[in-house]
């Protein structure tokens, strides 16, 4: 994918004949935040690390600190983002292999010329709202609350209602680069492409504060220019691992003087507290709070380690960290406190009610002017947050 670096698009193949490679051949190149992501696979929860193969029917979930690239035989890459649901799925009659559920995916589909002529349609996505036709380009599909967005970022993608007949132009909007359109549940059509600035999306998307966040470090750089995929034949042995992804380091701004971080100069357990609380590492997030971590350090983007616990409603962690003084009315660069951010990534009525046991505030509102009630009850749709909304308002 162009934002995902030369690195991403080392290729890789398995050691088997090319005849062993199947139309639906997929597999998880990469994972960040973690070294592994469940999936549902006929009715079981099962975890991949990276290298595996999904199977038709797998339903990916990650969750606030976690996205997965996934490489197809054909080269095209399928980015997952953070609170995201992906499934890869066949349907009869309709030959859909890609479904949005929830959340965010950025996809590079490889062209291949036929002739003077660009191939016919061979990429297609389905979210509950829309269906995407593909040829050969990158874009970005956000989905949530009741509505697609899709967002071109090169080439061109055919955008039209669910179930909507591909060949039949009229129903279709074709959305080119830098230009965005959305469609809403129950509309006949997406809206007419409207422009934004792809330069400044990028640059979100790409940065770690990101829906892809997690995978920014395989760019290297995440502000380095993009490059593009070289499509190259499949080959029976293989060619080149790819780099692993790196974790990036929180670029710390100490609330302590100096003096008061971890005697063993060599170890920068702040560092390591942020990090391991971003990863979901309890043993790690343990042993930097042993080694006089500051519990209530901040990154570059304000976020606290009790920020990222909350993120992802880690209740053993978020317990560890207010017994050790966590300031539970923290704002991050958003003005957003622990407490919204249970209200906003995951709707856990336990993690809220532990923070509002140890005092956190009910009346702070971020820079949007949004309080803890106004993003819960944006995700009222979403399954799960039905609870945590009833025991909020019991406390107003």
């Amino acid at each position: 994918m162009r934002g995902i670096s030369k690195y991403l698009i080392v290729f890789i193949f398995l050691a088997l004949p090319v005849t062993a490679w199947t139309a639906t051949t997929a597999k998880i190149e990469a994972i960040g935040g973690a070294e592994t992501v469940f999936i549902k696979r006929a009715g079981s929860q099962v975890k991949l690390k990276a290298g595996d193969l999904l199977q038709l029917g797998d339903e990916l979930n990650t969750d606030a600190v976690t996205a997965v690239d996934i490489r197809f035989e054909d080269n095209t890459i399928l980015r997952v983002g953070l609170n995201s649901s992906y499934r890869f799925q066949e349907e009869s009659g309709s030959g859909f292999f890609h479904k949005l559920l929830q959340g965010a995916v950025r996809v590079l589909v490889p062209s291949k010329k036929d002739g003077n002529k660009t191939s016919a349609i061979k990429f297609k996505m389905q979210t509950p709202e829309g269906t995407i036709g593909v040829r050969g380009t990158e874009f970005v599909v956000v989905r949530k609350e009741g509505e697609t967005n899709l967002k071109g970022l090169t080439g061109e993608v055919v955008f039209g209602a669910l179930e909507v007949d591909l060949a039949n132009d009229e129903e279709l909007v074709k959305i080119k680069k830098g230009y965005e359109s959305s469609i809403t549940s129950g509309a006949k059509k997406p809206t007419a492409p409207k422009a934004f600035v792809l330069k400044n999306y990028l640059r979100d998307i790409d940065s770690k504060s990101g829906i892809f966040g997690p995978l920014a470090a395989r760019t290297g750089n995440e502000l380095k220019a993009r490059s593009p995929v070289v499509v190259e034949q499949p080959k029976s042995k293989v060619i080149a691992k790819a780099k692993p992804p790196k974790m990036v380091k929180p670029k710390v701004v100490s609330e302590k003087p100096k003096s008061e971080k971890s005697e063993d100069s060599k170890v920068d357990y702040n560092q390591i507290l942020l990090s391991s609380a971003k990863s979901g590492n309890l043993q790690s997030v343990a042993k930097a709070i042993e080694n006089r971590a500051d519990v209530n350090i901040r990154d570059e983007d304000g976020h606290s380690s009790l920020h990222y616990a909350a993120y992802s409603s880690n209740l053993e962690m978020m317990q560890l960290l207010i017994d050790n003084k966590a300031n539970v009315n923290a704002k991050d660069n958003l003005g957003r406190t622990p407490i919204m951010n249970v209200a906003l990534e995951t709707g856990n009525v336990d993690a809220a009610r532990l923070l509002v046991e140890n005092k956190a505030s009910l009346t702070e509102k971020d820079k949007q002017g949004l309080s803890v009630f106004d993003l819960a009850d944006s995700n009222a749709e979403n399954q799960g947050w039905a609870e945590l909304i009833k025991y909020l308002n019991s406390r107003k």
